[in-house]
């Protein structure tokens, strides 16, 4: 697990386009994003000096789990 990485959804089609979302993860590497308006996002994580590359996800009216893994 990876504490104190930053989280973050960012917007990239109408009419979610104009927003972005962050959290933190917790000592246990977990985060949660509540209220995320339905729409696709480009999902990234930053911690140290690791940047993952980003990825698409498409959020709807349900929860949605997405892990990273870091390293090998």
């Amino acid at each position: 697990p990876i504490g104190k990485a930053e989280v973050t959804l960012t917007g990239i089609t109408p009419p979610s386009s104009l927003r972005r979302y962050t959290a933190d993860t917790n000592a246990k590497g977990r985060y949660e994003l509540r209220y995320v308006m339905p729409g696709t996002y480009v999902w990234s994580l930053d911690w140290k000096n690791y940047s993952s590359p980003p990825r698409l996800v498409v959020v709807g009216n349900r929860p949605v789990r997405r892990d990273f893994r870091v390293g090998r």
